[in-house]
């Protein structure tokens, strides 16, 4: 009788440790109870910050786009100098206020280096001008392994001027990214 009880304990034991045993996967679990997806892409949103002078409009701004370790955009050698990295067609694009024909958008890649982080150099231009708000949307890629949060992204080198080129010191720059 002994033996059937120690038997039977260990028996249970041993249902009890299998099925409180799950399928693994790691990560974070979502609201449905599943492993969170790893990132693969980032969607930065830039806006300018601030206010203008009535009649007056932006006509080109310069700046920085930071970016977290893991964190690239496609980009090729510029044909005419190769060691200048344009990002790839679609990856930064004029958005908000600044989406239209008439606006012009130059953004070079700079890889990171040593403890200096990745960039994205932001030229956006618009002839005609544009108000204040977003005016750029940059599509990164994030490597296998690394899960930005939106607090590492920074923004630096803010440069605005209206139409005439005269320098807008009452503007500033904000951002929103989105990981996916």
């Amino acid at each position: 009788m002994e033996m059937k009880k120690r038997g039977l304990t260990i028996l249970l034991g041993a249902m009890l440790l299998v099925s409180a045993c799950g399928s693994g996967g790691g990560g974070a679990p979502n609201a449905g109870g599943n492993p969170a997806a790893q990132p693969t892409h980032a969607v930065v949103k830039i806006a300018t910050t601030g206010a203008l002078s009535s009649g007056t409009q932006i006509g080109g701004i310069d700046i920085t786009l930071n970016l977290p370790t893991g964190v690239s955009v496609a980009s090729s050698p510029d044909s005419g100098n190769p060691s200048v990295l344009v990002t790839d067609a679609g990856k930064v694009t004029a958005s908000g206020v600044a989406a239209g024909a008439n606006t012009n958008t130059l953004a070079t890649y700079v890889p990171a280096a040593n403890s200096t982080p990745g960039q994205v150099v932001l030229h956006v231009a618009d002839a005609n001008g544009f108000a204040i708000g977003e005016f750029v949307t940059v599509n990164c890629d994030i490597s296998m392994g690394h899960t930005p949060a939106t607090t590492d992204f920074s923004i630096s080198g803010f440069d605005a001027t209206d139409v005439n080129g005269v320098p807008l010191s009452t503007l500033g720059a904000s951002f929103s990214a989105s990981m996916q």
